[in-house]
């Protein structure tokens, strides 16, 4: 293990399939409005957690930029630029974004 986020260990996946959380991982955002129920994917740009809107009542999942990028002007710009793009689509399929910070 090298300590990436992406990296498979001895964790314990849940009975979806989907990886549960480990120590260090999120467990809210947004100041306890969305709780963290499991990572349901990592990559080397980013991870998604299935998350709970508090306030909405309501699933939702947060994609949250690795710790690698999140510094970069270039690629922060980019991940606004694709959460904008998403926000501007009009279909039932995707989800809506909700914010971004």
């Amino acid at each position: 293990m090298t300590g990436d986020r992406n990296d498979r260990d001895d964790r314990q996946d849940s009975h979806d399939g989907a990886p549960t959380l480990v120590p260090g991982e999120p467990r809210s955002f947004g100041g306890g409005r969305y709780i963290v129920r499991k990572r349901l994917g990592a990559g080397n740009f980013a991870t998604v957690y299935l998350a709970y809107d508090e306030r909405l009542d309501v699933p939702v999942a947060v994609k949250l930029l690795s710790d690698r990028w999140s510094w970069e002007p270039e690629v922060r710009g980019r991940f606004v630029q694709e959460a904008r793009l998403l926000r501007s689509l009009n279909d039932a399929r995707p989800t809506t974004v909700a914010h971004i910070w």
